[in-house]
């Protein structure tokens, strides 16, 4: 019977980690222009993993997590001349947040499809489940 349900279980955990990504997205956009007395706000991206099935103890992952949530060290922070800025550096420098919103308007409108073709992959299922089980009475 487990079986049965995999294509649930496996659209279920996507949809679940692209709503996460989501959320991380916003909050990349809602920050795109926070900047205090620590610094800039620093860019966010989350790491997908794959997830096996304890059960049947088998090498086909059965769905996908959110692995981690990091922040992007890596892409460089613009920076503006604002002396009198309570970030601003000794030279009155200041560090912008490195979020590039039509990156992550991309992005969003990525996992959006994700999720969507999740949801038809889910429906498609359950729809391929209702039939079989109308039709074991018949034969």
């Amino acid at each position: 019977m487990h079986d049965v349900f995999s294509g649930f279980s496996a659209s279920v955990s996507a949809m679940s980690a692209e709503r996460k990504r989501m959320q991380v997205i916003s909050s990349n956009i809602a920050n795109a222009g926070t900047v205090d007395a620590s610094g800039p706000y620093v860019r966010k991206s989350v790491i997908f993993e794959e997830v096996f099935d304890d059960v049947r103890r088998s090498s086909i992952a059965s769905g996908v997590r959110v692995k981690d949530v990091y922040e992007d060290r890596t892409s460089e922070h613009p920076v503006v001349f604002e002396p009198g800025h309570i970030a601003a550096d000794e030279k009155g420098f200041v560090k912008l947040p490195n979020v590039n919103v039509v990156q992550e308007l991309v992005d969003m409108m990525i996992a959006r499809r994700s999720y969507g073709a999740n949801v038809a992959a889910f429906q498609t299922w359950r729809s391929m489940l209702r039939d079989a089980i109308s039709n074991i009475g018949t034969r």
